[in-house]
């Protein structure tokens, strides 16, 4: 999620408010605000890097040729070649000033939603899918493979993630929402 606060994203998907008292409007442009911005005024901190994931058309970025940015495209299934045409987005927005897409090809492995089975609309391609395993499975076989980690340093490493997420999937209640978007 892009530097968005954990607890905030956990908030969001069990329906509690997402913005504070004071934020005027809701509805998922507003949720999705800082992913939106073509050629607006460039600022150190400007956010013109747009994430594109392909799943079910080839022209997902086209939107990037009215205006005349360039698109990365990139496997999803390869981590260290996101990081690549990241670095590389990045280096260009801060060399030129430009917004620049990245547009990764990827698959969702769940469906949509919780209610979604996509093996109903699409049963070829989810067998394929079910039969692979996860990109961190895959990764973190590579990296064991050559060395990198064992296989003891990659379970402690998972098993500190997921304390904690689940020490931010306890502070739902106790946590108010923030404002990450949109300045009050």
């Amino acid at each position: 999620m892009m530097q968005f606060p954990v607890v905030q994203m956990f908030r969001k998907m069990r329906g509690k408010p997402e913005f504070p008292d004071g934020v005027r409007g809701s509805g998922d442009v507003l949720s999705h605000f800082s992913g939106i911005h073509c050629r607006i005024t460039y600022w150190k901190v400007h956010d013109a890097l747009h994430r594109v994931f392909e799943k079910l058309s080839n022209f997902s970025s086209d939107i990037a040729k009215s205006f005349e940015c360039p698109v990365i495209h990139v496997n999803g299934d390869h981590p260290e070649d996101v990081v690549k045409a990241t670095r590389l987005a990045v280096a260009y927005r801060e060399k030129f000033r430009k917004d620049v897409f990245i547009n990764m090809v990827c698959y969702r492995r769940w469906g949509h939603n919780e209610l979604d089975d996509p093996s109903f609309t699409q049963p070829v391609m989810y067998r394929v899918i079910e039969g692979r395993d996860s990109v961190p499975r895959q990764y973190a076989d590579e990296l064991i493979d050559q060395g990198v980690l064992t296989e003891e340093e990659m379970k402690k490493e998972k098993d500190a993630h997921t304390a904690k997420l689940m020490e931010s999937f306890k502070a739902i209640e106790s946590t108010p929402p923030v404002s990450v978007f949109v300045n009050l």
